[in-house]
């Protein structure tokens, strides 16, 4: 599966220069990029979710995709 980075259409899993750029925000307490990494999470987790070979597996990545998206709304918002 190939990797992308986090400028490209997202269609396959994250990479691990999410993680590093997570923590670097989470770090500085960069409130836009934060949402913004998140966002980017529910977006690959949710074409994820379509990829998914049982409906089990898709329903979580399904789950997990809410969740990134209401990090990313809840942190874009200034809460």
């Amino acid at each position: 599966m190939e990797v992308i980075g986090t400028t490209e259409t997202p269609t396959t899993t994250p990479t691990p220069s999410h993680l590093a750029a997570l923590a670097e925000a989470l770090k500085a307490s960069d409130r836009p990029a934060i949402a913004r990494i998140f966002g980017e999470l529910a977006d690959e987790t949710l074409a994820l979710a379509g990829l998914a070979p049982t409906r089990d597996l898709a329903g979580d990545l399904g789950r997990l995709h809410e969740d990134f998206h209401a990090i990313a709304l809840e942190w874009g918002a200034g809460r």
